[in-house]
């Protein structure tokens, strides 16, 4: 009698784990909705930012109160989840790879992922993984859009003539499929002009930009004395232009710069407007004795070979005073930059060194948020592996990490969470 009972309670015990087995992986199968119990807010539009400052390869966007994230190998699925008020989901399945293919778009309009395929704007089918058509705008025969971005919650794009030339001067504004107007142009903004950087309903652009080769390039070769092929970016102002009223509203000039640097071995190369200041990056070359011991130099073929070290420095420039003033110097690291109002953030990615000569280690990351009415940084104790950095609201950075995750993390290096 005994044994039968303690049949039906193995039976019983057994019955039940086939069943939470089963419901979890119908549950990592269908993408079923879980709570994620994190309030999420896109009260911000900085998808273009997110996406250029991310090198092109951004892996999160936001808009309707929602978040869209490209997640790889997640209880062994592929695919797009969104999360929004308190649930995850998944809304697009890749199928099983060891590399899947997962359709992404860092632009988000009416609700739907965007970009543009064979010439046409379309929308991502989450059922089927394709871009499909989905705004239809008037055009002259022969012209399709070449590329699409959203910033301050509009659609606009650059055309392709059909002659084999993408028209980049002229950017053009989605209003309807009856209805489009060109945003900005020579003939609104100047013969050499070139846009810089999205901000909301503002477009800074430079009118120093040398069109003679490649189209784009203005990089002046930097004396140096090392040899090295050195080059600054060549601006040095930016114009703010209203992409709603169709005017230009003012000129940043920055050029103190140059009162500040030596003639040779320093070279800005990136820079970062907020809502009062210009964040530049300045790269120096310098001795290799300068920075590391006799021992490292001599058995690291790589230091030699490039024959000079690197450090970045940055500067602040106050567009209302005209004033510049130094923040702080890193050594030979690269940078990922992104920020919103007056806020900028900066990721540090540099090697370490260990052992008797000083053999490089793993690579280490350090996050940094800059204040416009502060002097100094604040180090927000984030991931160790921290890679790309979204803005998705006024309260939260958002970054992923080398390891697929999602977190965020407040502004004064408070509250770090992952939230996927």
């Amino acid at each position: 009698m005994k044994s039968g009972k303690k049949s039906k309670r193995i039976i019983i015990i057994i019955s039940i784990a086939v069943l939470l087995i089963g419901a979890a992986v119908c549950f990592c199968i269908s993408g079923f909705p879980r709570p994620s119990l994190k309030k999420i807010s896109t009260s911000v539009d900085n998808s273009y930012r997110n996406d250029v400052r991310n090198e092109y390869n951004a892996n999160a966007v936001g808009g309707d109160d929602k978040l869209f994230f490209e997640a790889y190998n997640h209880f062994l699925f592929s695919g797009i989840y969104q999360i929004d008020s308190g649930i995850t989901r998944r809304v697009y399945t890749a199928e099983l790879s060891i590399t899947p293919y997962v359709p992404f778009s860092p632009y988000v309009y009416r609700g739907r992922m965007v970009d543009v395929d064979n010439g046409a704007i379309c929308s991502l089918n989450y059922l089927n993984g394709i871009f499909e058509p989905f705004l239809d705008p008037p055009m002259k025969d022969g012209e399709k859009p070449s590329s699409v971005f959203v910033t301050g919650g509009e659609l606009y794009y650059y055309m392709d003539t059909g002659s084999g030339d993408i028209i980049y001067s002229d950017i053009y504004h989605y209003v309807d499929d009856k209805t489009i107007d060109v945003a900005a142009s020579k003939e609104l903004c100047g013969e050499n002009y070139y846009p810089e950087d999205f901000c909301g309903d503002i477009m800074y652009y430079s009118l120093e930009r040398d069109f003679s080769e490649y189209g784009y390039e203005n990089q002046k070769s930097v004396p140096n004395d090392f040899e090295a092929d050195f080059y600054d970016c060549g601006i040095r102002k930016l114009y703010k232009y209203n992409l709603k009223e169709r005017k230009t509203e003012g000129c940043i000039d920055f050029s103190c710069l140059d009162k500040e640097l030596p003639k040779k071995n320093c070279a800005l190369f990136d820079f970062f407007v907020t809502d009062n200041k210009v964040y530049l990056f300045v790269e120096k070359l310098e001795m290799l004795e300068d920075h590391y011991p006799k021992k490292i130099i001599e058995h690291d073929a790589m230091l030699q070979d490039i024959g000079h070290a690197s450090k970045t420095l940055i500067y602040r420039y106050d567009i209302k005073t005209d004033k510049l003033e130094k923040l702080m110097d890193i050594d030979d690291c690269s940078l990922t930059i992104n920020g919103y109002g007056d806020k900028v953030y900066v990721n540090v990615t540099t090697e370490s060194y260990y052992g008797e000569y000083g053999e490089i280690g793993q690579l280490k990351d350090e996050l940094y948020a800059f204040s416009d009415d502060s002097d100094k940084p604040t180090a927000l104790h984030a991931a160790k592996d921290a890679d790309k950095l979204y803005i998705f609201d006024e309260e939260w950075l958002y970054y992923s990490t080398g390891a697929n995750k999602l977190y965020r993390i407040h502004p004064d290096g408070s509250n770090n969470e992952c939230i996927f």
